[in-house]
């Protein structure tokens, strides 16, 4: 028993190490400038530098880099389920405007994620970013963890050129978990388009180490 609880405790921190590699690096790479002073192998950093490592809001992110992948998806109610399986069926069959006004009919600002996420959804489908962003920014308003429409609203803002938008959203997507190459390769890319090429460099740098060929 205490055997399969000691691979169980290696792997998870395996899976923290992985995604607080990448936190770390990119905090250091903002944090480089001339205020750091080299004496042999060790660095020194300033007294404001050390207070972001020991920042609630650095901590927060860290303890978060334990969530279970359940904890990236908002919940929903029976009756929500039922009536999204409903909206599902209208997408599947590309009744597009049926779809936007089921869920228009029932999405309120207490329901679910899910409904502003899959309306945004619709509207990137049908080439509509700037009302997909503005859904999928309602969804991660009402929850803050949902993964899913992080990533989507980051690749509208690459796509818009909002790069300093995009690296916040692409970001918050590695810090819950969604290590991909795709992720890291457009967070290099908005970084690169901001003239932050120590950063692009660490994020292009992780994208060739998951996808090496």
């Amino acid at each position: 028993m205490s055997n399969r609880y000691g691979k169980k405790n290696i792997y998870l921190r395996a899976v923290v190490s992985k995604q607080m590699l990448f936190l770390i690096s990119i905090v250091l790479c903002l944090l480089f400038d001339d205020s750091v002073v080299y004496a042999g192998e060790q660095t020194y950093l300033t007294q404001a530098e050390l207070n972001l490592w020991n920042s609630p809001e650095f901590k927060k992110r860290f303890t978060e880099s334990y969530l279970a992948e359940t904890e990236i998806e908002p919940s929903v109610t029976q009756d929500e389920r039922d009536k999204l399986l409903k909206i599902f069926d209208l997408i599947r069959e590309e009744k597009f405007d049926e779809a936007i006004k089921l869920i228009e009919k029932n999405m309120k600002d207490t329901s679910s994620a899910v409904f502003d996420f899959t309306l945004a959804n619709i509207y990137l489908q049908t080439e509509k970013p700037d009302e997909a962003a503005r859904y999928y920014e309602r969804a991660v308003g009402k929850y803050d963890k949902f993964r899913r429409a992080w990533k989507n609203l980051s690749l509208i803002y690459v796509r818009n050129g909002d790069f300093q938008k995009a690296i916040r959203s692409l970001t918050r997507v590695i810090e819950l978990g969604g290590s991909d190459t795709i992720t890291f390769a457009q967070l290099g890319y908005a970084y690169l388009s901001v003239d932050n090429n120590l950063c692009a460099e660490s994020a292009y740098r992780m994208a060739v180490l998951l996808d090496p060929d």
